[in-house]
């Protein structure tokens, strides 16, 4: 029963200190090996296909070094190269802070959440090239 125990917190422990991806596609395709991303406020391309969205952020008791922007916008391409993605257009940007995140959204602007938090997150919608709409273009 000890070890059941000491192997269930050591579980627990691993894998709750990492960043928490969720995925969220209408549709995966073959993965990819590349993935252009666009800022919030930038203008997407025509001829694509929105497959879903993917959100990364703290996991909880996530270590600082791991959960910075920029660790945040590679797990988030990883994702997207998961699922087959083409492009990510991210939406929103939550900052760190230790009375409450805020996050800047394309769409909502500012929003103070609550509890805070020394991670950043990242709110994108995925999409994939639509192929047939190039086709016919040219």
């Amino acid at each position: 029963m000890k070890k059941f125990l000491f192997f269930s917190i050591l579980l627990w422990a691993c894998t709750s200190c990492a960043l928490k991806c969720r995925v969220e596609v209408s549709q995966s395709y073959a993965p990819t090996s590349t993935v252009s991303v666009i800022q919030m406020g930038q203008s997407l391309p025509t001829g694509l296909i929105r497959m879903g969205s993917i959100s990364v952020g703290e996991g909880g008791m996530t270590p600082t070094d791991d959960c910075t922007y920029e660790a945040c916008r590679r797990a988030l391409i990883e994702r997207a190269k998961e699922v087959g993605a083409d492009i990510v257009y991210i939406i929103q940007v939550i900052t760190p802070s230790s009375d409450g995140g805020v996050a800047y959204g394309y769409h909502t602007g500012p929003i103070f959440y609550g509890g805070g938090s020394t991670c950043y997150g990242i709110v994108a919608e995925v999409y994939k090239q639509d192929q047939t709409y190039f086709k016919n273009e040219h």
